[in-house]
């Protein structure tokens, strides 16, 4: 990581200036939550807090996948966020790769991510669907001689009903539908996924597209 780098102090390793409730506050997280995990609801609860997502890390654990949203993690001994640095060590680029522009952690750690783009999202005023669709020639995968979902594709739609979460309304119902198209048989499985409602459903696509439609109309309940 530092190969190539002459100076002592990496670019773009600068503290955020936290108030004092608030380093007391990610002291109490690291005295009592569990490390690369959401903190619990108790901990919420005496924190007065209905942020979804706030994780300790672990010094010598795998880092849970980042988000934009920088107080998501704490430092895993220091009570504070990470630095844009510290960020880009995460993903692996070494110390010689240079942060350009405005300095906020949330902005530059945005810049190093890929953009999160749902593919549909329908909104009332209590309720909100985000639907994330693929196209496989397969819709399960085989393993071990046993069909399961795609994980990535169930994580990816996790992370948008999550992330949403945190820039809507808090008390929005969130949902997440994957959508695939019908290939050997009809899926319509529904599960709890990470404290929220994930659902897994095929529409034919070999029918009129008036019919296409009302099968479609049929999946949301807005």
């Amino acid at each position: 990581m530092r190969v190539g780098v002459n100076t002592l102090i990496p670019d773009s390793h600068r503290f955020a200036n936290h108030k004092p409730p608030t380093i007391a506050k990610f002291q109490f997280i690291l005295d009592n939550g569990t490390k690369n995990k959401i903190i619990s609801k108790r901990l919420k609860k005496e924190l007065g807090t209905n942020k979804h997502t706030v994780i300790p890390l672990d010094e010598n654990g795998l880092s849970p996948t980042l988000t934009t949203l920088p107080d998501d993690y704490i430092h895993y001994c220091e009570p504070r966020i990470l630095t844009v640095r510290e960020y880009c060590r995460i993903q692996s680029f070494p110390d010689w790769y240079l942060i350009k522009g405005k300095y906020t952690p949330s902005t530059e750690a945005h810049n190093l991510l890929p953009y999160m783009n749902t593919d549909i999202s329908l909104t009332s005023s209590t309720h909100k669907i985000i639907i994330d669709t693929k196209y496989y020639q397969e819709v399960l995968k085989t393993h071990y001689e046993k069909q399961h979902i795609n994980p990535s594709n169930l994580y990816q739609i996790y992370s948008y009903v999550r992330n949403s979460q945190d820039g809507d309304k808090k008390d929005l119902k969130i949902e997440g539908i994957l959508l695939y198209p019908t290939v050997s048989k009809q899926l319509d499985y529904t599960y709890p996924f990470g404290g929220y409602k994930i659902s897994v459903k095929t529409i034919n696509l070999n029918q009129s597209c008036e019919r296409i439609r009302a099968d479609l109309l049929a999946m949301i309940d807005l």
